[in-house]
């Protein structure tokens, strides 16, 4: 069964997951916990990895969408290329392993890659997917991920004893 993808109010991802799960409809918000600090306080928060964007797993779009849409906070299904937008499980379990595993996770790139270049992901939560390098500034890298529709934004370390990219 596809996951499907829907767009919210901003703000609101955490609360239209919720409540999706109580109307026994498979949903996911992935989240990241992150330090804010305050004038007064630092405090450790939970937020949306993607904004205005949950997914969920319908086993009939036709005759679940209604339902989905009719939660306060659901502006609308996203769609690509004429059709509702399809994630397929595998991408959402990599989501799942890639936060699951991201405060261990080092990526390790080749200096010698290029803009445009295409990378393969050899190690970590993300192995087997591929993508576009897009960019290398220091410390940080960012990889176009074809099957998700996104970009990949990671701290990175440089070795220059890869054979192969990894990431």
């Amino acid at each position: 069964m596809p996951w499907y993808v829907i767009y919210t109010k901003p703000n609101n991802e955490k609360k239209i997951s919720q409540k999706l799960i109580e109307l026994n409809i498979n949903a996911y918000c992935p989240l990241i916990e992150e330090y804010r600090q305050w004038s007064d306080r630092k405090k450790r928060i939970q937020r949306p990895l993607f904004k205005s964007y949950i997914f969920v797993l319908l086993t009939d779009y036709s005759a679940e969408s209604a339902r989905v849409l009719s939660i306060p906070g659901v502006v609308r299904f996203i769609w690509w290329l004429g059709k509702p937008g399809l994630v397929k499980e595998k991408e959402i379990e990599q989501i799942k392993n890639f936060l699951k595993e991201h405060k261990n996770s080092r990526i390790f790139v080749e200096t010698n890659v290029s803009k445009g270049d295409s990378v393969d992901i050899k190690t970590g939560p993300l192995t087997g997917l591929s993508g576009k390098f897009v960019s290398f500034r220091g410390k940080k890298i960012v990889l176009e991920l074809d099957a998700l529709r996104c970009r990949l934004v990671a701290l990175a370390e440089v070795s220059n004893s890869c054979n192969d990219t990894e990431a």
